[in-house]
This record gives structure tokens, C-alpha cells and sequence, in this order.
């Protein structure tokens, strides 16, 4: 992970260079969406399985690259990308992109089904981010959230380069939530429960 981590950032500040110099906004948009797309594919191409693509981890690179330069981009465009997120039609679009595609795509190792699940991905996260923004008081620095919100914040690429070392090996449960996949709840609360775990290790080890 810290290997694939290390080429996401050689690969953004190559992108921004060419885009600062050669670029408009609307060019330079244009090109981190590419980059978001071409990523998705290259991670699921036979090019990730050959010797080279082991040797860099292209698998992993190419995976985590696109939720990167998709970070990047509503961080460019906070204002624009806030107003498209608590559109209450953008939101309920996005519910039934997330619920169905959950429960009808199944993980078959399909080209069309990993963008298909890709686009759930995309939505879940997208949910989530109108959560923070519609709730935003809530989670302000002057409530107890908050704080504890910002203090991991602040830490995360620490948390990035720890949280591989803390994950723990739980194959049987992966198996029962690919055979179980309408126990959402369950899952959701899981993997809550196991995030806050890793997170505190992360920071008992900083620390």
C-alpha cells in the first residue's frame, strides 16, 4: 500500500504540472476525469496481472488513484460540487443508483459488472459526502464530533500508511457477506466498528 500510495502522488503532481502549464479549467477538469476513468479500467485489465503491473502494484495504484483525483476535484470545486450534492433530485437519483445497483449486481469478475460497481461505490461515497454537507453544524468544530472529525483528519495520511499494518485477516466474513448481501446493517455496523478499531491503533501508534 504505501508503495501504490507513493505512485498516486508521482502520477498527481505529473497530471497537475502538464495541467497548470498547458491547460484551461475546463481542460484541466476534463483531464482528471479521464484520469478517474482510465484508472477504474487499468486497475481491472489484464495489464495489472502482468510481471510489470505486479512489480508496481498496479492493481492497487490504479484502484485508489481514481478515489484520489476524485477527492482532488471536489476540493477544486468545492463550492459547485456542494451545490450539486445537496440537490435534493442529485441525492434521491443517487439512493436508487446506490440500493439497486447493490442489490442486483452481483461480484462476477465481469468487466460492465465492476463499472457497474464502481458506479455503486461512487454513489455510496457521494451519499455520504451530502450527509457531512447537509449536516454540516453538526459536525463543526464546536461540537465533540466534530473535533474528534478533524483531529483524524489531520492525521490521515499517518492513518493511510499505518491502517494496512492493523488490518486483520477475516476471509469467512467477506465469504458471508458475498453469500448474505441483504444484511446491510450488519455489514455497515461491522465495518464501522472495525474502522474505529484500526483508526485508534493508527493513533496509539503516532502517539
Amino acid at each position: 500500500f504505501p508503495w501504490a500510495l507513493f505512485q498516486i502522488f508521482i502520477i498527481y503532481y505529473l497530471v497537475q504540472w502538464f495541467s497548470n502549464r498547458f491547460l484551461s479549467r475546463k481542460g484541466e477538469l476534463t483531464l482528471f476525469l479521464i484520469v478517474i476513468l482510465a484508472s477504474t479500467l487499468i486497475s481491472r485489465s489484464p495489464l495489472a496481472e502482468t510481471k510489470t503491473g505486479l512489480l508496481f502494484s498496479s492493481f492497487h495504484t490504479f484502484y485508489y488513484l481514481q478515489y484520489f483525483f476524485f477527492g482532488v476535484l471536489a476540493r477544486k470545486y468545492i463550492d459547485l460540487f456542494q451545490r450539486f450534492i445537496t440537490n435534493q433530485a442529485v441525492i434521491s437519483i443517487l439512493l436508487v443508483l446506490f440500493v439497486g445497483l447493490y442489490i442486483f449486481v452481483d461480484y462476477e469478475p465481469a468487466l460492465w459488472k465492476h463499472i457497474l460497481r464502481q458506479v455503486e461505490k461512487y454513489s455510496g461515497m457521494l451519499l455520504v459526502f451530502a450527509l457531512f454537507v447537509s449536516y454540516s453544524s453538526f459536525f463543526s468544530s464546536r461540537t465533540d464530533i466534530g473535533r474528534s472529525l478533524i483531529f483524524i483528519g489531520r492525521r490521515t495520511l499517518e492513518i493511510y500508511l499505518l491502517h494496512y499494518f492493523f488490518l486483520a485477516s477475516l476471509p469467512q466474513v467477506g465469504f458471508y457477506f458475498m453469500d448474505n448481501p441483504s444484511n446491510f446493517t450488519l455489514m455497515i455496523l461491522f465495518v464501522f466498528i472495525l474502522s474505529i478499531i484500526i483508526i485508534g491503533f493508527c493513533l496509539l501508534t503516532i502517539y
